[in-house]
Parts: structure tokens; C-alpha cells; sequence
């Protein structure tokens, strides 16, 4: 029926109960057919007589639905179900112009935007169903069902513009009309009325820019759209319109048809969508491809062979293996279920049944179960264990045994039904069990080998094949056996099978694979004549060479189709030894390594997979394969192959041998490529981090390679790029290389270095040698603790730090008013002869002076220079501040701040490496050398003003690293006056977690006050009682660290914890005042050493009127409105507290300082004042300056008043 649209398997419903019909929807209206009996209709109805077709709105079903039928003047409904209920009512919802119910639709002017940019002028209409884009010459330009429609978005910068966003992959379609609002409202009230479908406008809109890079939808990526071959075709229509010129291009998943002119998109399919190719028998240039969507496209190609085999290779590639090429395209009448979908188990039996039965409509039932059952074979071959389930086993059978002996008008279609059955496990097995299969089958196939038509072959040989190469899962190896033998036992058969296989080389793989299924059985299976047959077939000829050059490109995922045999071995073995076999043993062996040479490149890929690889793109450390590099390939075949048959042309009958020996490839797109070993630095370098898909081989040996790389190269680039390989490799394969004998070189290669990004990279990689316990100690040999310190004091210099919260500024330069005023003169140098006298030196002067000093000559490289925090004067060059700030060469990998993140990642390797308790808990003593180095006072401190970059990353590293120093340390006790406790409560980001894990063991263990005047309270105890208030003190002490953490981020006002964001910045901007001199000092001269001061009290105004007492603010825990029985952990001592605080109140005694002494004492005249604060503390920085024991130790005498006053 060749008026027939679409044909559902369908249950009608009656009141006689329900029946299985088949439901076709015809140009002339709908008819119903018993599937029993699929020739004869039980019900017709023109489209005249139809009222229309509608959900049923009484049941909540998602497959029923109503046909109303006028009769009589009166409309009787029937009632219908579905599981493809919407694609039915879509389909016949098409002829809604003749349907009376439907006939209305409403109509919009609008354009169309096209694809290269042009517009046409159309009339948009919103059918019940769909919605149509009408051209003025009546033509359907384009049908949008609302089933498949994502939304609708607009085109903010086209006037009246909106795209329909179609299928699953979202394709965007560009309209324009002053009617936009009322198309889409319409379409969304048509789609929610007549298929209860609900389409969304997607907000927000898109610009003209975005459609355009995105109207492919998800395949709008360079991936999706870039072809790997493409081939030059006449688009023909049966419509009547012209043909058209295009370029039909095949990417890794799409099938796109292209301008040739302008080369712009004019039509993009997923392979995915392709449900068969048609290859006219009539006309040697024409196939047709057909789409899911019941939709063929015809096209006229003169490399149409070569065109179908590349696509059918591409298609089952992309996963879509239920493809095949077949002569005729498919009928519409004979699929009883949408393209997309597979028919359901009720008509796989059914059409068993068809076939089973054979006799005079078997033709019809041969091409019924084609268009029904997939390529890949029976969806429900397995009898199901339910009460009255059919056995599928013995229909399976019945079928086989009835195509066997029926006599059939398409031998083609016949094989293609054969294959779908054998591709069972009981059509696989009933190969050997059923009576007389093998006999008709190999008559079958010998008839088709001689008629000589090349679609009957493929289809004969795919069936063979499946024959010995079971299809389906859990498949029987002895019945795989049996096949083979059943099948190669005829000696004639195989003669004549294996001349026609010589004589027929087809283009695509997945027919090769078939050819090459049938050849492998031979060689297993065959007599001695036709194993050297195919012996002497695989190495005559260059044969190596042919099989590597015929393959066309193709993309295949399923690795199981790949037969890891070795033929040419197997073959070998099974014939006799001669002196002729022994020279074909030896070509063999000389053809392996040649191959083996030919492709040396591809190292890591099976042999049994190297051609499944060699159509795919590879971006590895170990492999770049490409097209450019299998066009290279290409052509140096070609080229020999040519060379090869021209020169056996002109020896006439003489015997000609290849000269494989003097054949190479040279790959030209790589002589750029820096190669190490087996490896590409380039793209190793690229991999860095990801772990997935990188697997080194032999990691000692490449690691040697690079080692040998780095120190022979004199290039700076290439020293740093085989570091850093170095540190990947190191990495992921340490245990493998074990230790590094010369990481102490390294380290003295760190210290000379003047490129930055040398000495980034020689950090990096001295990190990864920590993963190596041993590598520790040739490390701290070499002094690399000393010069890492050195160089993790770099992180003061870094500028444009992202500022943590809004409190950094004044917590990071409290006094940076001070600093323009009275900048730190730090640095002294001697005289150029070296001289560093006292009469020699010159100094102190700042670290802007010293660059000017270098920069004009007068210091050089060498000479002596010092400040505050070396341990002697050292030549110029050897102060990592002065070196990379003013002698540093080239541009850095890592930030000031990054490298110093590094190094402490290397110290806490190094102590986690060598920690401080046993196994047992027992402590290690003599400490671990890398915590002894670390704690001396030339290390510790600079480590602890790290604190004052208030980097997030840092800030945390420190917090971590500082325990695993200290812990058992007998310099624990005095860690205090490295100023930590005032740095760390001056950080403001909110990663304070590792900082309330350092506070909670380190607090109580400062021995900051004699043991006379320390009391017993937790306050006098902690070296935080001067600077948090006594209630967050017991609270890190009594609770845990999240808890105190919650607590010092938040807002809270309880009985137990009064702390907001209010008193921590208060308590940030004392402590700023009180060491805002350092910071400066810091910029000034990374190697600054903070010298202690004790902070006084710090008093918080909101607690001026609170009383703490036994863990809890009485007025608070008095408030019973506010805080209801609020848990007291400890009665006794609050009443004890109370008391004693109450006898303290009341025996206080006034302060002895006034605060007019107090502004004498800091040289301010208190009838000027009053003073602003920061006045005050400017007046105290100059003070103090000028008394500072470092800066004037001669002026201690002269301190006025006393020290407190100070």
C-alpha cells in the first residue's frame, strides 16, 4: 500500500472486551487490520467521515485515545490504546484539514530565517499537532511536532524573533513575527488541548550571536561538526524540485549535508537517527538513506560504493548497529512500530508465526519480518516463564526450516531473515541440530555466489559469518566449533568460496570483518591447500601494505569485534614443512617486524586492536594519531604499493619479492613534536593532573630518559619542560623508580639558578620526590631546608593579593600610613672590594635604594650585603629577595604566594615522612632532623609570618604544618614569641578550622608568665586570655573545634559565648596597632624576625557590663524570658565564681596612669589634644622606633618614664 503513512500495533476497545488490530493511517483516511491476517481490513474510514481524533479526558491512561466517526448525522466514538499514542495522533492528526472537528487552525505572516542567513517570507500555522512553516508557493518548508518540541526562546535582538527549540538534541530554528507572543501562545493551547502536552518558553532569551552558535544544539561543538570525510552528491526530491549540489560530510556522530559553495550547514542528522541505507540496484550512482523519522533522502554519487561503505562503517560505529545496506528502501505498510523503536515481543511472535508457516506468502512474510526485527537479530528470543508463554525456540525453528525450503523471489531479503534468526542462541544451535540446514544453506550460498550480484554476496557472507560468530550473550564455544566445522566440511564450497573472497576486496570494514570471520574459520578449520591458499593470499602482493591502504576510515566502539588471531601463525602450523613454507616463514617474520617498525609509534595499543585504534584520534603522552597522520600513512602506502606494482609490471614473469627491509614512514606533522624516550613532552605536559588515561611504561627507564634530557640540554625551556615531566612521572610511578640518587644535585641546582621558572619547577619537583622516604635525607644533606625557608619568605612580595574579607586592609597595613612617611631602611651593603668593616659598610638604607644601587652598578653580585634576620653578610646574589626580585631571569610559573604553598607541602611531607612518635606511640629520640631544622630560630619564625600574608591557602598550610613541628617539641613551651597567636587571630577568612585545631592544643602549653603570678583560671593560663574574652577561651577549651569555630565566625549572644563580627574586628585592629610596624619591616626584608611584646588587654565595650563567671554571663543566664532553662554543667563553681568575683569587685583599686601622663609619655602636649587615634599610634610607632633595642640599643637609658608607661 503504497498511500500508507504509518502502521501501529494497537488494542482496540469495545464492549466485547479488547483486541490486538493493526492501526494504518493512509492519504485517504484510517483503516484497522487484524494482525492475524495483515491483507485483510476490519475497519476503513475516508477522512470525510471522520470527526476527529482526541485524548480520552475520562481516563488517566498515557496510551488510550478516541476516533469520532459521523454516521447517520450522529458521531460514535472508538476507543484505542497505544504505547506510541502521541506519534499515532501527531500522524493523523496531519490530515486535520479534512477532518471536520479539526478543520480550524490558525494563521500567522512570519519569515524564515535560513540557513545561509537569507529569509523567506511564510505563513506559520498552528495545527492540532504540529506546527507548520508554510512557503508562499504553498510548499511545507518545515513541520515541528509539539511532541518533540523542547521550547520556545527568544531572539532578543531580532525584531519579533524566536527559535523553536527541536528534538532531543535541542536544534534551534529561527522565526520572525510581529505575532510572536500569540504563534507561541497558540501552539502551547493547541499542544495542551489535543495531546495534553505542556511547551515552555525558555527564559531568559538569547541574542542573534548565541542562536547562530548554538542552532546545531548539542551538536554545535567543533567535535560534532568537523568531518572526516566528506564526498560530493546530487540531492534528487520526488516532489518534483530541482536537485541540489551538496557535500555530504561524516563527523564522529553526525551526518551533515553541506553548501559546496559557501560550505554553510543546510541540514545536520545524527547517525544516531539513521534506521537503514538503501543501494538502488537500477541506477549505479543512487542510495537512499533513511532517517527514524520515516523520512528518505535520496542522492546520486559516483563513489557511491565508497561512500556507503565509509557511512555504514561510521553509523555502526557511533553504537547505531541495527543498520545495514539493503536494494529497496523500507515500505511503511510493512513496520508495525515507529523506526525508533523496536516491535514489542507480541509481534516477534506473530511474525515467527508468519514465517513458520511458509507457502505461497512467504515472500510477503520475509519482508514483513525484515522491516520488523532489527539488524542485530530478535529482541525476545528467549521463551519467557510466565503461564501460556510461547516457545520461542520452536518457532525459531519452524522459521529457519521454512525459509530453507521456500522458494523466494529475493534471495537478498531471504539471507537478511536468516541473519536475524542465526543471530539467536537457538537459530546459532539449530545450525548443527536441525535436519538438512547446513545442506540448503550451502546451496543457498553457492547459488548466490554464482549469480554474481554484489548485494546477495554481503548478505550471504554476513550470514555465514553470524553462523560462526555467535551474535548473542552467553554464547556456547563447543556450538561455535561444531558451526565451523558443519560449515567448512564441503571442500568445493570452500574452493569456490575462497576465489570469490580473493576476487572481492569490499570497502567497508564491517563487510571486511564478515570476509575476515569466514577466512579466520578456514585457516582454523580448512585442508592444508587452503591454508597456504590463504597464506600465500596474505604475504604475495604486498599484501601487508594492501590490507593497511585498502581500510577506509571508520569509527568502531565495540572492541569485541575485533578477532585477535594470528592467521598467518595459525596457517603456518597446520601445513607441512618445505622448503617453500620455509621461505613464507621467514617473509612472515620479516612482515611482523616490519609491521612492527612500520607503526612503532603506537605503543600501548593491543595487536588485536591496532586497527579498531587506527581510525580513531589519539592525544596521548605515547601516541599523536590523527588525520594528518593517517593521511600521511595513506599516501607512503599509495606511493609504495604504486612503486611496488609498476616495477613487477616491467620483470614480466619473474618472480618479485617486496623490499620491505628499505620501507619507512616518515610522519612530517610530527618533526615538530619534542619526543623523550617513547614519549611526547607536549602532551605529557598537557596531562598534568589528570590521572585518568595516562599510563607510563617502563617509568624507570623514561625517567632516566628525561634525567639524561635535562642535564645534556642547554635551552632553559627545555630544562624546565623535563622537570616538569619529571615531577608527573616521579609522581604517578614513584615506587616503581624508588629513590633518586641525585635529588641533593638537585637541590644545589635550585640554589644556583637564576631563571624563575627553573626554580619553580625544581620545587615542584622536589615535592614529588618527597613521596619517597628516602629522598628526605638526601635533601636535608644538601641543605634544602635552609634554602627552601629562604625562598618560602618570597610570599611577602606578592602583590594584588585577593583580599579575604573587608577587614584585611587595616589587619594587613594598620599602619600603612606609615609606611610612605618612614620607610624601612632595612638592608646594608659593603664596599666593592668586599669589605665589610665597619668603616666599609654603608646603611641602613631601603629596598627601593638597594634596586636603585644595582640598577645604576654601584652593588653588584657580589657584593656583601645584610639586614636584620640573616645569619652574616652574604654576596648579593645569594639573598633569594634581592636575586629574584632584581637579578631573576624570565617569567615565573607559580606566584610568590604559590611557591610558598609548595614548599610548605614539601614540609609537611617531610615531617609526615619522619614523624615524631612511633609506631606504638612511643617518642623518637633524638627528634626527626627535619623537625630539629625546622624549629631553629632561623626557620621557625619565618614559617610563623607567613600568617601576616593572610593568603587563604597559606594561612591553612601553616595552621596544618605547625602541629606536626612542634608536637613533643621541648620548644613548644616558648612558640609564643614568634608572635603566632597575635598573627593567626588577626586572619580574617573563614577557613578558621585548622586554626582552632592549632589553638586548642598550642594555648596552654606558653610558659608567657612566671609561675608566681599565674593563677588557676583559664584566663591567667592561656596565652589567649590577653586577647579573646575569657568566655571563648573556656569555650575552645571545653568544646570542640567545629563548635569554636561556629562560634568565632558567627554572631552569638547565649549565656555561654558573647562574640560577633563587631568584636573580631576589634580585636583585629588592636592587634594590628600593636605589630603594625612589622608589616612593613616584612616588605622591606622578607627575613625580618618579629620581635615579641606582650599585648595588653584588650577590652570589648559590649562586654563592659557583663559578668563571666563559671563558664557562663550572668545576665544573660538571669534572663529566664530570653535563655529558659538554660543548662548549668557545673553548679558549684558557678556559685563559687560568682562570689569570689563579687569579693574581687569589691576590693578593685583605681589604675596608677593617668591618661595625660600617658600622652606626655608618648611626647604629646595634653592641652593640644584631644588626639585621634590614629595620631596616638603614630606618636607610639615613633617612640618605640626610637627606643627599639635593635634599632638604638645605645638609647635603652634613655627611655622616658618606665617600660608599662611605654
Amino acid at each position: 500500500m503504497s498511500e500508507t503513512q504509518a502502521v501501529y500495533y494497537v488494542t482496540k476497545h469495545s464492549w466485547r472486551g479488547k483486541y490486538k488490530r493493526l492501526f494504518a493511517i493512509t492519504k485517504k483516511g484510517l483503516k484497522t487490520f487484524n494482525p492475524s491476517a495483515p491483507h485483510e481490513d476490519t475497519n476503513a474510514w475516508d477522512w470525510d467521515e471522520l470527526n476527529t481524533v482526541s485524548l480520552d479526558s475520562k481516563s488517566r491512561s498515557q496510551s488510550e485515545f478516541l476516533i469520532h466517526i459521523k454516521k447517520k448525522g450522529k458521531i460514535e466514538t472508538m476507543k484505542f490504546s497505544s504505547e506510541h499514542r502521541d506519534e499515532l495522533m501527531t500522524e493523523a492528526m496531519q490530515f486535520y484539514e479534512k477532518m471536520a472537528g479539526l478543520a480550524n487552525a490558525a494563521k500567522f505572516n512570519a519569515v524564515k530565517h535560513k540557513w545561509d542567513e537569507s529569509v523567506d517570507h511564510c505563513t506559520v500555522i498552528v495545527g492540532p499537532a504540529s506546527l507548520y512553516v508554510v512557503l508562499k508557493t504553498g510548499q511545507v518548508k518545515h513541520r515541528f511536532d509539539y511532541r518533540l518540541i523542547q521550547g520556545f526562546t527568544e531572539i532578543t535582538d531580532v525584531n519579533g524573533g524566536f527559535a523553536v527549540v527541536y528534538e532531543e538534541h535541542k536544534r534551534l530554528y529561527l522565526l520572525g513575527s510581529n505575532q510572536r507572543n500569540e504563534i507561541i501562545q497558540a501552539c502551547q493551547e493547541a499542544a495542551a488541548a489535543h495531546l495534553c502536552i505542556g511547551l515552555k518558553r525558555i527564559k531568559p532569551g538569547i541574542t542573534s550571536i548565541d542562536f547562530h552558535s548554538r542552532r546545531m544544539g548539542d551538536f554545535s561543538t567543533d567535535e560534532a561538526l568537523t568531518s572526516y570525510v566528506e564526498f560530493n552528491v546530487t540531492k534528487t526530491r520526488a516532489d518534483g524540485r530541482p536537485s541540489t549540489r551538496r557535500s555530504l560530510c561524516l563527523t564522529e556522530n553526525c551526518l551533515i549535508e553541506r553548501d559546496p559553495a559557501t560550505y554553510s550547514i543546510a541540514s545536520l542528522r545524527s547517525l544516531q537517527r539513521i534506521a537503514g541505507i538503501a543501494r538502488s540496484k537500477t541506477n549505479p550512482q543512487q542510495f537512499i538513506i533513511e532517517f527514524d523519522n520515516r523520512r528518505q533522502n535520496c542522492y546520486l554519487s559516483p563513489e557511491r560504493e565508497s561512500l556507503l561503505a565509509t557511512l555504514l562503517d561510521s553509523v555502526r560505529g557511533s553504537g547505531n548497529r541495527d543498520v545495514c545496506v539493503k536494494s529497496s528502501p523500507g515500505d511503511p505498510h510493512m513496520r508495525w512500530a515507529p523506526l525508533y523503536a523496536g516491535p514489542d515481543e507480541d509481534i516477534e511472535t506473530l511474525l515467527l508465526k508468519f514465517l513458520g508457516s511458509g507457502g505461497n506468502a512467504v515472500d510477503d512474510a520475509i519482508l514483513r519480518f525484515n522491516a520488523n526485527v532489527s539488524a542485530s537479530g530478535l529482541a525476545f528470543a528467549v521463551s519467557q516463564e510466565r503461564l501460556f508463554a510461547q516457545n520461542k525456540e520452536k518457532l525459531i525453528e519452524m522459521a529457519i526450516s521454512a525459509l530453507l525450503t521456500a522458494k523466494v523471489k529475493d534471495p537478498e531479503a531471504k539471507f537478511f531473515a536468516l541473519r536475524r534468526l542465526v543471530s539467536s542462541k537457538a537459530g546459532f544451535s539449530a545450525f548443527t541440530t536441525l535436519a538438512r540446514f547446513r545442506d540448503s544453506l550451502g546451496a543457498g550460498v553457492v547459488e548466490a555466489l554464482k549469480a554474481g550480484d554484489d548485494a546477495v554476496l554481503c548478505a550471504a557472507v554476513d550470514t555465514l559469518a553470524a553462523l560462526m560468530c555467535p551474535m548473542h550473550d552467553n554464547a556456547d564455544l563447543r556450538q561455535e566449533q561444531l558451526n565451523k566445522i558443519s560449515l567448512l566440511s564441503s571442500q568445493k564450497f570452500l574452493e569456490l568460496l575462497l576465489n570469490k573472497l580473493k576476487a572481492n576486496c569490499h570497502p567497508s570494514l564491517a563487510i571486511q570483518k564478515s570476509a575476515g570471520l569466514l577466512m579466520q574459520a578456514m585457516i582454523e578449520e580448512g585442508s592444508p591447500e587452503v591454508v597456504k591458499s590463504l597464506q600465500t593470499l596474505a604475504i604475495d602482493e604486498a599484501g601487508l601494505l594492501r590490507c593497511l591502504e585498502s581500510t577506509e576510515s571508520v569509527i568502531l566502539t565495540d572492541e569485541g569485534e575485533m578477532i585477535d588471531r594470528d592467521n598467518l601463525k595459525v596457517a603456518s602450523k597446520m601445513s607441512e614443512i618445505s622448503s617453500v613454507e620455509t621461505q613464507l616463514l621467514e617473509v612472515e617474520r620479516a612482515v611482523k617486524k616490519q609491521t612492527k617498525a612500520l607503526l612503532a609509534h603506537w605503543r600501548g595499543i593491543q595487536n588485536s586492536l591496532m586497527f579498531f585504534q587506527c581510525y580513531k584520534d589519539h592525544q596521548k603522552p605515547d601516541l599523536i594519531w590523527n588525520y594528518k597522520t593517517r593521511e600521511e600513512l595513506r599516501v607512503t602506502l599509495e606511493n609504495e604499493i604504486r612503486t611496488f606494482t609498476d616495477a613487477v609490471a616491467l620483470i614480466g614473469n619473474e618472480e618479485a619479492a617486496w623490499n620491505y627491509a628499505e620501507f619507512e614512514v616518515i610522519f612530517n606533522s610530527l618533526s615538530g613534536e619534542v619526543q623523550v624516550g617513547d614519549y611526547y613532552l607536549r602532551v605529557l605536559l598537557d596531562m598534568d593532573g589528570k590521572q585518568s588515561g595516562l599510563t607510563i611504561h617502563q617509568s624507570p627507564a623514561f625517567f632516566s630518559q628525561l634525567y639524561h634530557r635535562f642535564l645534556l640540554t642547554t635551552s632553559s625551556s627545555m630544562k624546565v619542560q623535563c622537570l616538569h615531566a619529571m615531577a608527573i612521572v616521579y609522581e604517578r610511578c614513584y615506587e616503581e623508580i624508588g629513590l633518586f640518587e641525585d635529588a641533593g644535585y638537585i637541590v644545589k641546582l635550585l640554589e644556583t639558578t637564576k631563571n624563575k621558572a627553573e626554580r619553580d619547577r625544581f620545587v615542584m619537583f622536589i615535592e614529588k620526590l618527597m613521596l619517597y622516604r628516602d629522598n628526605v635525607k638526601l635533601v636535608i644533606n644538601a641543605g634544602g631546608v635552609k634554602l627552601l625557608i629562604d625562598l618560602v619568605t618570597l610570599a611577602h612580595l606578592q602583590k594584588n593579593r585577593p583580599k579575604t574579607t573587608v577587614l584585611q586592609r587595616n589587619a594587613i597595613i594598620a599602619g600603612e600610613e606609615l609606611e610612605a612617611e618612614l620607610e624601612e631602611k632595612e638592608w646594608y651593603y659593603g664596599s666593592a672590594k668586599g669589605s665589610t668593616a665597619e668603616k666599609d659598610r654603608t646603611g641602613p638604607i631601603s629596598s627601593r635604594e638597594m634596586k636603585r644601587l644595582y640598577e645604576e652598578g654601584d652593588v653588584t653580585e657580589r657584593t656583601k650585603v645584610w639586614a636584620q634576620g640573616m645569619d652574616g653578610w652574604r654576596c648579593f646574589v645569594e639573598v633569594p629577595q634581592l636575586k629574584w626580585t632584581l637579578i631573576g631571569e624570565g617569567e615565573p610559573i607559580l606566584s610568590e604566594s604559590e611557591l610558598s604553598a609548595t614548599i610548605l607541602n614539601i614540609f609537611t611531607k617531610m615531617c609526615e615522612q619522619y614523624p615524631a612518635r612511633g609506631p606504638s606511640g612511643q617518642l623518637i629520640r633524638p627528634p626527626p632532623r627535619v623537625k630539629q631544622l625546622l624549629c631553629q630560630s632561623d626557620a621557625l619564625p619565618h614559617l610563623v609570618q607567613l600568617l601576616l600574608t593572610f593568603d587563604v591557602t597559606l594561612v591553612e598550610k601553616v595552621a596544618r604544618l605547625l602541629p606536626l613541628i612542634l608536637v613533643d617539641s621541648p620548644l613548644m613551651p616558648r612558640l609564643y614569641l614568634t608572635g603566632v597567636f597575635y598573627f593567626i587571630i588577626m586572619y580574617t577568612g573563614n577557613n578558621v578550622l585548622p586554626i582552632a585545631v592549632f589553638l586548642k592544643m598550642t594555648h596552654l602549653l606558653q610558659s608567657f608568665k612566671s609561675e608566681e603570678i599565674m593563677s588557676n583560671s583559664l584566663k591567667s593560663r592561656s596565652i589567649l586570655g590577653q586577647i579573646l574574652p575569657e568566655a571563648m577561651v573556656y569555650y575552645l577549651e571545653n568544646h570542640s573545634v567545629e563548635k569554636f569555630s561556629e562560634i568565632f565566625l558567627g554572631e552569638f549572644d547565649t549565656p555561654e559565648a558573647i562574640w560577633n563580627s563587631e568584636m573580631r574586628r576589634q580585636a583585629i585592629e588592636k592587634i594590628a596597632a600593636h605589630v603594625a610596624d612589622f608589616s612593613p619591616r616584612l616588605r622591606a626584608n622578607t627575613r625580618a624576625i618579629y620581635q615579641y611584646i606582650p599585648l595588653p588587654q584588650i577590652i570589648y565595650p559590649s562586654l563592659e557590663k557583663e559578668l563571666f563567671c563559671g563558664y557562663y554571663y550572668l545576665r544573660h543566664l538571669t534572663n529566664t524570658q530570653k535563655f529558659p532553662k538554660w543548662p548549668i554543667r557545673d553548679p558549684v563553681r558557678l556559685l563559687k565564681d560568682t562570689l569570689n568575683n563579687w569579693r574581687a569587685e569589691l576590693n578593685k583599686e583605681p589604675g596608677g596612669l593617668s591618661e595625660d601622663d600617658a600622652l606626655k609619655t608618648l611626647g604629646l602636649d595634653p592641652s593640644a589634644g584631644p588626639f585621634s587615634e590614629p595620631k596616638v599610634r603614630k606618636a607610639y610607632f615613633k617612640m618605640a622606633q626610637k627606643y627599639h633595642p635593635d634599632k638604638n640599643p645605645e638609647a635603652q637609658g634613655d627611655v622616658p618614664g618606665s617600660k608599662p608607661s611605654i
